[in-house]
Protein backbone atom coordinates (compact mmCIF):
# COMPACT_ATOMS: atom_id res chain seq x y z
CA UNK A 1 0.00 0.00 0.00
CA UNK A 2 1.47 3.10 -0.98
CA UNK A 3 2.37 5.82 1.84
CA UNK A 4 0.52 9.45 1.57
CA UNK A 5 2.77 12.02 1.75
CA UNK A 6 2.64 14.50 5.21
CA UNK A 7 0.12 17.21 4.68
CA UNK A 8 1.49 20.83 3.46
CA UNK A 9 1.64 22.94 6.77
CA UNK A 10 1.88 26.18 5.94
CA UNK A 11 2.40 27.21 10.03
CA UNK A 12 5.51 27.46 11.68
CA UNK A 13 5.28 24.47 13.35
CA UNK A 14 2.37 21.30 13.82
CA UNK A 15 1.70 17.79 14.46
CA UNK A 16 -0.49 15.56 13.94
CA UNK A 17 -0.87 12.53 15.99
CA UNK A 18 -3.24 9.25 15.95
CA UNK A 19 -6.02 9.50 18.77
CA UNK A 20 -5.99 6.12 19.17
CA UNK A 21 -2.45 4.66 19.20
CA UNK A 22 -0.82 7.99 19.77
CA UNK A 23 1.32 7.71 16.88
CA UNK A 24 3.06 10.88 15.56
CA UNK A 25 1.59 10.66 11.95
CA UNK A 26 2.81 14.15 10.66
CA UNK A 27 4.94 16.50 12.55
CA UNK A 28 7.33 19.97 11.60
CA UNK A 29 9.50 21.76 14.48
CA UNK A 30 7.19 20.06 17.12
CA UNK A 31 9.48 19.71 19.64
CA UNK A 32 9.46 23.77 19.45
CA UNK A 33 7.99 25.80 22.37
CA UNK A 34 5.26 27.62 21.43
CA UNK A 35 2.88 29.98 23.49
CA UNK A 36 -0.70 28.34 23.70
CA UNK A 37 -3.07 31.05 23.02
CA UNK A 38 -5.61 29.77 20.59
CA UNK A 39 -4.77 26.44 21.27
CA UNK A 40 -6.66 27.02 25.12
CA UNK A 41 -9.68 28.39 23.39
CA UNK A 42 -9.90 25.22 21.44
CA UNK A 43 -9.66 22.82 24.18
CA UNK A 44 -12.45 24.94 26.18
CA UNK A 45 -14.33 25.11 23.10
CA UNK A 46 -13.95 21.48 22.61
CA UNK A 47 -14.66 20.53 26.64
CA UNK A 48 -17.70 22.74 26.02
CA UNK A 49 -19.20 20.88 23.24
CA UNK A 50 -18.49 17.52 24.67
CA UNK A 51 -19.94 18.51 28.18
CA UNK A 52 -23.29 18.70 26.11
CA UNK A 53 -26.67 20.80 26.06
CA UNK A 54 -24.87 23.90 24.24
CA UNK A 55 -28.90 25.61 25.31
CA UNK A 56 -28.02 25.76 28.61
CA UNK A 57 -27.98 29.19 30.85
CA UNK A 58 -24.87 30.71 32.06
CA UNK A 59 -25.26 33.36 34.25
CA UNK A 60 -22.35 35.44 34.28
CA UNK A 61 -20.30 35.97 37.82
CA UNK A 62 -18.14 38.56 39.63
CA UNK A 63 -15.24 36.05 38.97
CA UNK A 64 -15.76 35.25 35.19
CA UNK A 65 -15.56 39.12 34.77
CA UNK A 66 -11.82 39.17 36.47
CA UNK A 67 -10.14 36.56 33.85
CA UNK A 68 -7.86 37.78 31.45
CA UNK A 69 -7.39 38.72 28.87
CA UNK A 70 -11.26 39.72 28.97
CA UNK A 71 -12.26 40.99 25.16
CA UNK A 72 -15.95 40.19 25.59
CA UNK A 73 -17.05 43.14 28.21
CA UNK A 74 -19.43 40.61 30.17
CA UNK A 75 -21.42 41.88 33.35
CA UNK A 76 -22.29 40.31 36.33
CA UNK A 77 -25.37 39.11 36.50
CA UNK A 78 -25.79 38.91 32.45
CA UNK A 79 -26.91 35.68 31.12
CA UNK A 80 -26.02 33.73 27.86
CA UNK A 81 -26.55 30.55 26.21
CA UNK A 82 -23.32 28.03 26.40
CA UNK A 83 -23.43 28.38 22.21
CA UNK A 84 -23.24 31.83 21.75
CA UNK A 85 -20.44 32.40 24.56
CA UNK A 86 -18.90 29.51 22.50
CA UNK A 87 -19.15 31.34 19.31
CA UNK A 88 -18.29 34.70 21.09
CA UNK A 89 -14.57 33.35 22.22
CA UNK A 90 -14.39 31.04 18.91
CA UNK A 91 -15.13 34.17 16.74
CA UNK A 92 -12.75 36.53 19.16
CA UNK A 93 -9.43 34.60 18.12
CA UNK A 94 -10.21 34.22 14.61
Amino acid sequence: MPQTPPPAVSAESGILVDAVTGRILAAKNAEERRAVASTQKLLTALLTVEAGNLDKIVTITEADTRVEPSKLYLRPGETYPRRALLKAILVKCA
